[in-house]
């Protein structure tokens, strides 16, 4: 019988697959710490506004009414444009009365209404300026301002309430706008050293 040659078998040899180094977790010695996360940056609308903590206010329809100071020993304010995202609309009744301590005032052109006696009796203010975008500046506003000595009405002002700058004693000249529709009674009642106001045919 012839004899049947043999295949012969090749042997495989399986191949180590090498096992993934781990990383080594850092151990601290008790004396290190961690780097601290870095701080963001907080957004500013304007380098010269009056932090937002320093007023009292309130929102509705997200509109911003400022109502007071919280800091009574301010000097010189420059009220946001924005507070939590909301536009200043509004300087509230009353909001800044009998703060003597108060000379210079910034507002911005978001504000469309001064309200009843919102400056009254700031008798440290020297001058004002009202922007365009304030439509109503209301009655005795800035009464008994005993050192208001310049007042800047800018074009956009409607209506000015009645004793709005009653005994501003240090008043000396006033130009209204021709925007200006109205000036309530009394508006310079007591302005002993107001020498001339121009009043346009729009009023």
């Amino acid at each position: 019988i012839p004899e049947i040659p043999v295949t012969p078998t090749l042997a495989l040899t399986a191949t180590p697959i090498p096992s993934p180094t781990a990383t080594p977790t850092p151990v601290l010695s008790p004396t290190e710490v961690p780097p601290a996360a870095p701080t963001p940056t907080p957004v500013v609308e304007d380098d010269n506004e009056t932090p937002a903590s320093a007023f009292i206010y309130s929102i509705s329809n997200n509109e911003v009414t400022i109502e007071g100071l919280r800091d009574k020993s301010l000097t010189e304010i420059c009220i946001p444009t924005k507070i939590e995202g909301c536009p200043v609309t509004k300087i509230g009744k009353e909001a800044f009365w009998f703060n003597y301590q108060l000379i210079d005032v910034t507002m911005p052109n978001s504000v469309n209404e001064i309200e009843e006696a919102a400056f009254l009796e700031c008798s440290g203010i020297k001058k004002i300026e009202i922007p365009g975008s304030v439509k109503k500046i209301g009655n005795r506003a800035f009464e008994l301002c005993l050192e208001l000595e310049s007042v800047v009405i800018q074009y956009g002002v409607e209506e000015i309430g009645d004793d709005a700058f009653q005994v501003c004693s240090m008043l000396t000249n006033v130009e209204i706008p021709d925007s200006v529709t109205k000036i309530g009674d009394a508006t310079f009642e007591a302005c002993t050293n107001l020498k001339g106001v121009t009043i346009p045919g729009s009023v």
